[in-house]
């Protein structure tokens, strides 16, 4: 390799050419490359991913909290730095009644 010339362009090989952009493969222009599926919403499904994932924790985490206070809701409320309104309302939103 002469000049500072890199691995690929010695081989004559364009870095980045034969791959998509990110808003090629959301949009479906850019690949047929495996795993990428045309029209569908990648960003959607992610989003409600997190979500799910967020909401198992949060629940996780009340339900150790809770029995780390022996069920006393005001002490698990001030442990999370949360208003006691909330935690009832988190502990009916996630069906917790018995911990």
């Amino acid at each position: 390799m002469k000049n500072g010339a890199n691995k690929d362009s010695a081989k004559g090989v364009q870095i980045g050419a034969e791959h998509p952009r990110i808003s090629d493969a959301r949009s479906g222009t850019g690949s047929n490359a495996p795993g990428i599926d045309r029209g569908v919403d990648r960003s959607a499904q992610l989003k409600e991913s997190v979500r799910r994932k967020a909401r198992q924790l949060e629940r996780a985490v009340l339900i150790q909290v809770l029995r780390e206070t022996g069920g006393n809701e005001a002490q698990a409320a001030r442990m999370l730095q949360m208003d006691y309104d909330t935690i009832h309302r988190k502990l009916r939103q996630y069906a917790i009644y018995r911990w």
